[in-house]
């Protein structure tokens, strides 16, 4: 019979700490086929004991959480929970995912009891240093405790059963090891059973400095737009548009993504074309010519002018102002916009209840949306349909054909799709072309409209579309299929979604209330002052 395992998406693995650190991708969506039982596993399984196997598990904490909904609470690898029937690695990376990904079928209790054994048999080339388990009933009690990681545990008459799937498993060809990440960089507290986002620690100069920088339209080129003319307060620190506007002159072809969290991530924008740090988030966002189109260089003189930063940048320990502690000061207070309050997981109606059962079962929603933040940090293809404003607009349309020829997209002027991540991975058989960044769920309640180009007003019409299978598209993610979902438990999914926004971020901890004033007194002869 087929069944459907949710989890973390694209990456899971079992990597114990026994000598060192063992990791092992695999991916989180198969169709898991029972074969006749096996006498002597079911004579195995019949014997282990859980709780010994709960023992051993404490070694796979070196780089796996066992948490439901993905985070990677200790290491690297992603959570353990629902294990049993997710094909091999798709993503070819590293050695070991290289060697794995040469494999068709899942993951069932043979396969992991034949890892463990002996892991550089079973994934020829690896460099994994783990040994394996030597004794067989110690591999039978952690295979048994993994089995327990799930919502529904298979009976030990299924262990019994050959249950890796033969279903062939589409190799997904090489990307960037930066998005092999699952939740971004890893915080305390911050998982999925505790329903909440860690909170990270800040400079408290440092972050006031970045908020008034934030608010202030100097940072523009023409003074006209601050980063939060895109990025608003009230909106969840998005715009509340279907597409952003941009540098006066000049209109945005994407949505405003929220920053609420941003500070929590390993890539940033909706293509994840930026997967250092938000120090370069920043002097990008500057810099563009359609964004806020600033020579730093004029930025720092315009500072340098106003005494209120003279003396804030000195007070931060950044010195004089400069576009370096810009680029540092911003960041920091980036930090402090973390989602809090939200009703999930302690006040949730009966409707949002039953929701998240959806989410993390039958809607399968938690295959990409995993982690305290509901996102994999990683780009998928769900077929969303193209916005055309974009290319029926000139003023977009001229952005986009500034952005395209400066990224390195062929035929631009000829193209009528945003390619997303495409400019990242650049595959030769443009199978990545329309991949987009899983978007946080966190904060939905300001941020609507919805998807990387807005083209959906309600959360009503995004449950919508996912429960009709999504678009059409030949790249599309093999993941996304029709829910059946009823008219009542889509309602229920919207109720759970809404559940994940918290207070709003308006308050004086984040916006900027004082006036930013510019009658003060030129530095006089100020292009002869040694910077």
């Amino acid at each position: 019979m087929p069944i459907f395992f949710g989890g973390g998406m694209g990456y899971l693995g079992c990597g114990l700490n026994i000598g060192s650190a063992a990791i092992l991708l695999l991916s989180s969506f198969s169709l898991a086929v029972a074969d006749p039982i096996d006498v002597n596993l079911e004579n195995l399984f019949a014997s282990a004991n859980r709780a010994r196997g709960e023992e051993l598990s404490s070694q796979c904490q070196g780089c796996h959480g066992f948490d439901r909904f993905g985070l990677r609470q200790f290491g690297v690898g992603p959570s353990l929970w629902n294990v049993f029937g997710r094909p091999f690695a798709r993503v070819r990376t590293y050695s070991y995912s290289n060697s794995l990904s040469q494999k068709q079928g899942s993951w069932g209790a043979r396969e992991l009891l034949a890892f463990l054994e002996d892991p550089r048999t079973f994934v020829p080339g690896t460099k994994m240093n783990f040994p394996g388990i030597e004794d067989a009933g110690d591999r039978a009690d952690l295979v048994l405790f993994l089995n327990s990681l799930s919502a529904d545990p298979r009976p030990l008459v299924e262990l019994a059963t050959d249950v890796g799937a033969v279903v062939p498993i589409e190799i997904l060809g090489p990307q960037l090891p930066e998005i092999l990440t699952n939740n971004g960089p890893v915080t305390t507290g911050g998982n999925f059973e505790d329903g909440f986002v860690a909170p990270i620690e800040f400079d408290a100069r440092m972050a006031e400095l970045g908020r008034r920088l934030f608010f202030d339209p100097r940072l523009s080129g023409d003074a006209a737009i601050s980063c939060a003319s895109c990025h608003d307060p009230e909106h969840g620190f998005s715009d509340g548009l279907a597409l952003s506007n941009a540098y006066p002159g000049s209109l945005g072809f994407r949505n405003t993504p929220t920053l609420i969290n941003t500070a929590h991530k390993s890539a940033w924008f909706h293509d994840g074309r930026i997967g250092t740090n938000l120090n370069d988030v920043t002097r990008e966002s500057i810099t563009e010519t359609y964004v806020m189109n600033m020579d730093m260089r004029l930025m720092q003189e315009r500072l340098k002018q106003d005494p209120i930063y003279v003396r804030m940048f000195a007070e931060a320990g950044l010195g004089e102002p400069s576009n370096g502690g810009v680029r540092n000061a911003i960041p920091e207070f980036l930090k402090t916009l973390t989602s809090r309050n939200s009703p999930f997981p302690n006040s949730l109606s009966p409707s949002a209840q039953r929701g998240l059962g959806l989410f993390s079962g039958k809607a399968g929603c938690a295959n990409c949306h995993s982690g305290s933040r509901f996102t994999d940090d990683t780009p998928h293809n769900i077929a969303v349909p193209e916005n055309r404003e974009i290319w029926a607009d000139p003023l977009r349309h001229i952005t986009y054909v500034s952005f395209a020829k400066f990224i390195g997209i062929e035929n631009y002027m000829n193209i009528r799709r945003d390619v997303g991540a495409h400019v990242r991975t650049h595959r030769v058989d443009g199978a990545d072309i329309g991949t987009f960044m899983t978007p946080t769920l966190r904060e939905l309640i300001y941020t609507a409209p919805y998807m990387h180009n807005g083209v959906f007003a309600t959360l009503d019409e995004v449950v919508a579309f996912y429960n009709e299978g999504a678009g059409q598209d030949q790249n599309k993610d093999p993941l996304i299929r029709p829910l059946g979902l009823s008219i009542e438990e889509q309602s229920d999914l919207v109720n759970f979604l809404i559940s994940l926004s918290g207070e709003p971020l308006t308050g004086p901890d984040f916006v900027w209330q004082e006036n930013i004033s510019t009658s003060y007194l030129a530095i006089e002869n100020w292009p002869k002052i040694r910077n």
